[in-house]
């Protein structure tokens, strides 16, 4: 079911990984190459594994090896999420990628669809490189750590005998802010920790959201130090003026919460279904979002310390024909 939903990312490869030449040039100006190896504090034997399909998708801690028959035409990828509150760490153990027959690797610090890139680079912060190519037979040093939860490595590699070995982790995030849920089921917390960032969760599937509890544009960031979710999750005795400032307009301010959709993962083509702000407790709301791709984006000024509470499920295709105020169904886009 997983790959049937996401088989359509094969299309795009070429586009984002060739066009960018063969000499090293980034895509996008942000991401992090952290010159520190990073391991696992139990270290863990990790399992290894060799990849024979263009298309891969893992979900694991473990060592890949890719290498090429000579028979590869098109530009293949390796697509790796992890838990949401993870990110993903690359190193390359063994490295052999031809340059003279544009041999090529790309590490992308996010997610690509149809030449789409999630999150979008206004969506992304800091101005570290966030896409970089690789081609030689010296392994590229360091680790790459990505920004949220996903990552991508490309690679053509039309030598034979070409390619090679990858470890991956999932380490903890201290703040984490773009990701994918690929499972439904998974509830989360968007924070934005009191900056000036736009937080997202993206689902690759029609889902049901519940938003169980919404605090945007009400509590004022406070220092790192004495920054805590519990102080933004409402008790009882607090539930009566959260109500009290459920009514706002969003366009008005500079912090709100939207549910999207669209049939691809583009920020900018994607319907906006709702947005909201203030503050609710103990008042669920629910959307069903029946579009390939379904977004609940944080958006904040960095003058409140925003937070929502996510609940995600699966979607029948059959519910999209009931009568239902809350059901969204997407148009082609």
């Amino acid at each position: 079911m997983m790959y049937g939903r996401i088989v359509g990312l094969y299309s795009s490869f070429i586009g984002l990984l060739l066009f960018t030449g063969i000499h090293g040039k980034p895509l996008l100006q942000t991401g992090n190459w952290d010159p520190l190896t990073i391991s696992s504090p139990q270290e863990t034997k990790l399992a290894e594994e060799y990849l024979k399909d263009c298309l891969e998708f893992r979900f694991d801690s473990g060592i890949y090896t890719v290498e090429s028959t000579g028979t590869q035409i098109s530009t293949c990828g390796l697509y790796l999420v992890g838990p949401l509150d993870t990110q993903v760490a690359i190193d390359f153990m063994d490295f052999n990628v031809g340059c003279e027959h544009k041999g090529l690797i790309g590490v992308l610090d996010g997610w690509e669809q149809e030449g789409y890139v999630f999150p979008p680079k206004h969506d992304v912060h800091g101005h570290h490189l966030r896409y970089e190519t690789f081609c030689g037979i010296k392994q590229p040093k360091g680790t790459f750590l990505s920004s949220g939860n996903m990552a991508l490595i490309q690679y053509h590699l039309p030598t034979p005998g070409n390619g090679f070995v990858v470890r991956v982790q999932f380490v903890k995030n201290p703040q984490p802010c773009n990701m994918i849920s690929m499972f439904p089921g998974e509830p989360y917390i968007l924070r934005n920790y009191g900056q000036r960032v736009n937080c997202s969760m993206l689902t690759i599937n029609p889902e049901r959201i519940t938003l169980s509890l919404v605090n945007v544009g009400i509590t004022p960031k406070i220092s790192p130090a004495a920054s805590s979710t519990n102080r933004l999750l409402p008790d009882r005795q607090a539930e009566a003026d959260f109500r009290s400032a459920q009514v706002c307009n969003p366009y008005e301010k500079g912090d709100y919460v939207e549910i999207k959709g669209g049939s691809n993962i583009s920020v900018n083509n994607m319907i906006t279904f709702k947005q909201l702000c203030g503050a609710s407790a103990g008042e669920e709301e629910t959307f069903g979002i029946f579009c390939g791709s379904t977004l609940v984006r944080l958006v904040s000024s960095g003058v409140y310390d925003n937070v929502v509470v996510i609940e995600t499920d699966s979607l029948d295709e059959t519910e999209a024909d009931q009568p239902n105020s809350r059901n969204n169904v997407c148009r082609l886009i």
